[in-house]
């Protein structure tokens, strides 16, 4: 028994060792109930423990659906799981978050021990396994050692000669309980109490008795006279005065206890075995001045000797620098020796080269007894080489994050006793950001936002943050912030990140500005020609009056030189007429230029067929006598200002009969429709970018012009032609452009001269 304990504290130990968590618990039943109505912890290693930041003993014997270690729903989860694996006797493995611990665990459940043992990644050392077993033992103990025997006389029924049955002629109280038989037995037959001895050896072991004398002991199932086995017992079978003195010791329990043993012994093995750490406990081997010289491997699991290769059979028993010398040259050696002279941990993240072993490795040792050392070790070269990285990958975007114009930072709430919202913390901060407050980004972090930025209250933006944070979501938004050290436009975009503002903004401030001041240059000079225009239409106006009263004047001074004028005189007269005439088209069509220029207050459904024939009554007297044709296709509808659209194409079919050719019959084609984008049409706009237009055509078999003329044709009193060829002012085709300007439209003439020239109008769908 001494071997057996020093076994079980080598292997609890190996269990302390284990970086998982280890955790055994038991079911509870109310009333008769069959199934489990909670589980109750019975054990758990000190990784739980350290996980958990509670000493153990406040943890062992909750139950899952009243503990504090998990919330509500945890509760309720871990009963489920530990539940089906009791009801199923299966295995399990699940991964899971806890929330109340903040850690992700592996854990693996298996039904055994009269229990459910879990066992979790991440885990702490097993204590309370030892505890257990040591409690069992001292129960199985205290059961023996007040325990008495059964007692039964057997009297051998002879046959010929031949022992065929034994009477039983006494047994004692305990015998009868302990044997479950009834009083009446005795006097029975052995075989009529228990029958199923006729098929074992046990019932030749009685006969052998009286036959040789020599006593018997042995280990025997008892069975009922259905044949259902009820306990396991020492017999000792002693021949005395012709009778056989039978004395049975209970040892059910030992049996189970010894059962169980094995089944822990297995199960403990099992644990250490699949562990993804390499363990070995070792003890102190000293010199004959007692200075550790070297160290006796004890155990080793299955991952020690995967790791190492080398087994178990090979290294337990033996000395450790012999297979590992160069520990010694590296000061892991030592490290051990102080753990077991010093009995404190070690853990370390080492780097070893030796032996068949290269990378870096997971080192955690602890005391063990009075001079041992348990050690478990696991190689974190992958994790070591992804962590570094990680770091230069983190310290590459970093750098980006840094380079970029974009302002980007995150942002943790500030919460005040109630939980509200009253500002926020910057986690990270890019240098773009700390900037504006001549600062390093390091020196942002950790500090409130209304402390760097203060002005971040007063422009709503806080309130967008704290809805974020609340709701979750993204958002993005202009603001224009000003503080007494910081004047920007910024387009920003925040989205909830774990419970963070994760900000990312850009400036646009020079660009602002600008647009600021182009929209006051804008005004002014919408002010100007304002101005212009008003002062066009006022000077029109007001040169009417004069011009009348020359004309009068005029008139009435003809009328009285009439008849004593020369030749010369009444030529004169006739120039002056002409004049003023001139004068009044030109007043007349300065006039018209100033209102299309005048903006309109708002435009309506114009049907472009009816305007056109309304032009064309107000041309009539013109298109006779000039002999015109004018081919009138089917037009569009369009949104825009009635009378400037009459004006705009009366001018443009008055122009093609002013400037017709004499040796042919003038021709005028007016046509429309809706283009949309692809259509070639549209290839003679530059800036037809819309999806889709009204198309306007007005086209001519006149004089034409030459094309790099195009545009001079549609400023203020330009002319190609002089007075005396074509009567006019030169501002008819202007007005036309400004009508166009008017609607958002766009104007280009074509033209080739002797051939005609054609104007090509582009109007929007709705304005």
């Amino acid at each position: 028994m001494e071997v057996l304990s020093h076994y079980e504290q080598l292997t609890v130990s190996l269990i302390d060792a284990l970086p998982e968590a280890v955790l055994l618990y038991v079911p509870l039943f109310s009333n008769s109930s069959v199934s489990p109505s909670d589980f109750q912890l019975l054990y758990c290693n000190e990784e739980v423990a350290r996980v958990v930041g509670l000493p153990r003993d406040l943890m062992i014997g909750q139950t899952v659906r009243t503990t504090d270690l998990f919330d509500a729903a945890g509760r309720e989860h871990t009963f489920k799981k530990l539940f089906e694996v009791w009801v199923n006797d299966c295995r399990q493995t699940e991964s899971y978050y806890h929330a109340k611990l903040g850690l992700h665990l592996e854990a693996i459940r298996k039904k055994a021990m009269g229990g459910v043992i879990v066992i979790t990644r991440d885990r702490t050392q097993e204590v309370q396994v030892e505890a257990a077993l040591l409690d069992k033992e001292r129960k199985f103990r205290s059961i023996i050692d007040n325990s008495q025997d059964g007692v039964l006389i057997l009297e051998p029924i002879r046959q010929n000669g031949q022992i065929i049955d034994f009477k039983i002629a006494f047994c004692n109280d305990y015998g009868v309980k302990a044997g479950r038989m009834p009083r009446e037995a005795v006097g029975r037959t052995l075989l009529e109490q228990f029958p199923h001895l006729r098929e074992t050896k046990d019932f030749e072991l009685h006969k052998a008795v009286v036959e040789t004398g020599e006593p018997v002991r042995f280990e025997a199932a008892f069975h009922d006279p259905t044949g259902a086995r009820f306990g396991w017992f020492i017999v000792s079978l002693t021949w005395v005065y012709d009778v056989v003195i039978s004395r049975f010791t209970d040892i059910s329990f030992q049996k189970a206890y010894e059962k169980e043993v094995e089944a822990q012994r297995d199960l403990l093995k099992s644990i250490l075995d699949a562990s993804h750490s390499a363990l070995f406990a070792a003890r102190l081997v000293c010199d004959s001045a007692g200075k550790p010289n070297d160290l006796l491997v004890v155990k080793v699991n299955d991952t020690f000797s995967r790791i190492n290769g080398v087994g178990a059979v090979q290294i337990e028993g033996g000395s450790f620098l012999s297979f590992f010398p160069k520990t010694r040259e590296t000061g892991i050696f030592d490290a051990y020796c102080k753990v077991a002279t010093g009995k404190k941990p070690y853990r370390g993240e080492i780097y070893y080269s030796g032996e068949g072993l290269d990378g870096w490795y997971d080192v955690y040792a602890v005391p063990w007894g009075a001079d041992g050392v348990v050690v478990s070790f696991s190689d974190v070269t992958e994790q070591k080489r992804s962590r570094l990285q990680l770091e230069r990958a983190a310290a590459y975007l970093q750098h980006i994050i840094d380079i970029a114009p974009t302002g980007i930072f995150s942002l943790a709430p500030e919460r005040d006793p109630s939980g509200e919202i009253i500002d926020f913390r910057f986690k990270s901060a890019n240098r773009t950001l700390a900037e504006y407050v001549d600062q390093r980004p390091d020196a942002l972090i950790g500090g409130l936002h209304d402390d760097w930025f203060p002005g971040y209250k007063n422009n709503g933006t806080f309130e967008i943050y704290k809805r974020i944070c609340e709701n979750g979501g993204e958002e993005r938004f202009e603001r224009h912030y000003k503080d007494d050290q910081v004047e920007v436009w910024v387009d920003v975009t925040a989205k909830e990140v774990g419970g963070d503002v994760l900000v990312s903004f850009h400036d646009y401030t020079a660009i602002k500005r600008l647009q600021l001041q182009l929209e006051s240059m804008v005004e002014q000079l919408r002010r100007s020609n304002e101005s212009l225009e008003e002062f066009a239409y006022v000077a029109s106006h007001d040169l009417q009056e004069p011009l009348r009263k020359v004309t009068v004047f005029a008139s009435n001074l003809e009328d009285s030189l009439s008849g004593k004028l020369d030749a010369q005189q009444a030529r004169s007269f006739e120039k002056m007429k002409d004049a003023v005439q001139r004068m009044r088209s030109l007043i007349e069509d300065l006039l018209l230029y100033a209102q299309a220029g005048r903006t309109v207050g708002s435009f309506a459904t114009v049907d472009l067929q009816s305007v056109t024939a309304v032009a064309l009554q107000d041309l009539e007297a013109s298109v006779l006598e000039a002999n015109v044709r004018i081919d009138v296709g089917k037009l569009p509808t369009v949104t825009g200002d009635e009378r400037q659209l009459r004006q705009m194409l009366q001018n443009l079919i008055g122009n093609a009969i002013k400037y017709r050719r004499q040796d042919v019959q003038p021709v005028v084609k007016v046509n429309g429709h809706v283009v949309h984008q692809g259509d070639p049409v549209l290839d003679l706009f530059s800036a037809a970018n819309a999806s889709s237009y009204c198309y306007i055509n007005v086209a001519d078999n006149g004089i034409g012009f030459e094309q790099d003329q195009a545009e001079k044709i549609f400023k203020v009193f330009q002319r190609l032609h002089g007075k005396a060829e074509f009567k006019g002012t030169g501002i008819g085709l202007a007005i036309v452009k400004k009508v166009v300007e008017n609607h958002g439209g766009c104007i280009v003439a074509v033209g080739e001269p002797g051939v005609g020239a054609s104007f090509h109008i582009l109007l929007p769908v709705s304005v």
